[in-house]
């Protein structure tokens, strides 16, 4: 099987804001889209052409840059995963 993905959307949405400043968030969920395709490698018949999501959670400290670079392990995973589960179960 050959899988494939592009990444189509990118977003931040804050959940938790600081105490002194309720318009600057603390934690952010972070979630990606991607659409993803799998063919069979000896047919080359299509098995999976669809939007895949996945997301994690960001608490941001001192620096959001830094922050959101040691979720983006975290959030391939989580991608992957939903990826797997939608080849292994056949939801295609």
């Amino acid at each position: 099987m050959q899988v494939s993905g592009e990444v189509r959307q990118y977003t931040r949405h804050g959940l938790g804001y600081l105490n002194t400043d309720v318009s600057t968030p603390e934690n952010f969920r972070v979630d990606v889209v991607a659409h993803v395709t799998a063919r069979d490698r000896i047919s080359g018949k299509v098995i999976l052409d669809k939007e895949v999501k996945g997301h994690t959670f960001v608490h941001v400290g001192n620096d959001l840059a830094s922050a959101e670079s040691e979720a983006m392990p975290l959030l391939a995973e989580d991608l992957a995963l939903n990826i797997a589960e939608l080849l292994t179960e056949g939801a295609w």
